[in-house]
């Protein structure tokens, strides 16, 4: 894993455009962290995010390790296939079947053979 003092070098090379676009600063707001070497350290965890993909720590424990792809995909830790917006989306549907399925599971029960 790096550390964000790794990520904080890394913020320092990265293209001075780049840098500026993802942080929302001027050009020379940008180049002033390059010559000074002192990139805020809110700024170094949007660029891990921006370069590696890794959510950022506050998306609190239960996300460590999860990370979009450059194909736009999320992705598990644990898992090769990445989930696109729309199977993400799916999830309510599929609480929403099962749950269906649940109740009726439980008339099943309730109603006389």
């Amino acid at each position: 894993m790096i550390t964000l003092d790794q990520w904080h070098e890394a913020a320092t090379a990265a293209p001075l455009e780049e840098i500026a676009r993802v942080a929302g600063v001027h050009r020379t707001t940008a180049a002033r962290w390059r010559i000074t070497g002192r990139v805020p350290r809110a700024v170094t965890a949007l660029l891990k995010y921006h370069f590696h993909g890794s959510l950022p720590p506050c998306a609190g424990p239960a996300w460590s390790g999860w990370r979009f792809g450059h194909d736009g995909l999320l992705y598990a830790p644990d898992l090769a296939q990445g989930f696109d917006p729309n199977e993400i989306r799916c999830l309510v549907w599929f609480r929403q079947v099962e749950s269906w399925r649940d109740a009726r599971a439980r008339l099943a029960v309730r109603e006389p053979a």
